[in-house]
């Protein structure tokens, strides 16, 4: 965890709770996958927020906002694989944005490449701007979010969040998405103990497939790297 992520998770959890459980986290460390099947019912209301695909012109915000993240030329290599950079406003503000990645893609924080069937994205890197954490944003962009990507062909929305952050996990839920499983692992000197659960399963070449039931009533370890 670089110093600028563990900015903002402090900013966002506060120091107890940092202390008690992010920490510990950073040894035993889980994510939750979820699930969202598109179409879903109109809420209508979209929070005053206008969420689109970023522009050319929005790239070097994006970068400029989370420079701990990526560079403008690593947003410019994703965008020409694929995957969607969306950036949501309030006015002339940019208050939150997150990335939908389209195709099969290597998810960095599980040293893993997640095998994306057709017509399933994954919503990953989702950042709201820290002044306008707790307006209602968050809510709103996942009101505003399932219409637009169902318009442009995509069927199910997958995320995956951290075991200990709570809020994101709560307005998932809240939205109708489904927990499919949880992954994990031990990380020690020289040492990483994969851990599945649930529907999420990892392939013997190390590629991830979410949607497949690992076997009943036990996690299992996936080996050591």
């Amino acid at each position: 965890m670089s110093v600028g992520v563990a900015r903002d998770v402090l900013r966002m959890v506060g120091p107890a709770r940092t202390v008690l459980h992010v920490v510990p986290w950073l040894v035993r460390r889980r994510y939750i996958f979820y699930a969202l099947t598109l179409p879903v019912a109109d809420r209508s209301s979209s929070g005053g927020v206008d969420l689109t695909i970023a522009t050319d012109q929005d790239l070097a915000r994006l970068a400029w906002i989370r420079p701990q993240m990526y560079t403008l030329s690593q947003i410019e290599e994703r965008i020409r694989d694929g995957h969607l950079p969306l950036i949501a406003r309030r006015g002339e503000a940019v208050v939150h944005i997150r990335w939908v990645f389209t195709r099969t893609v290597y998810v960095p924080y599980l040293r893993r490449r997640l095998v994306l069937e057709d017509g399933d994205v994954l919503l990953d890197e989702i950042y709201t701007l820290p002044e306008w954490r707790r307006t209602g944003v968050e809510r709103a962009v996942a009101v505003a979010m399932p219409p637009l990507l169902y318009r442009m062909g995509y069927r199910r929305v997958l995320g995956i969040v951290a075991s200990w952050n709570l809020a994101p996990q709560r307005v998932a839920e809240s939205f109708g998405y489904v927990r499919l499983g949880s992954c994990g692992y031990w990380t020690l000197p020289g040492l990483r103990r994969h851990i599945w659960e649930g529907a999420v399963e990892e392939r013997p070449d190390g590629m991830v497939i979410v949607g497949r039931r690992a076997p009943a009533g036990r996690e299992h370890t996936t080996g050591v790297v």
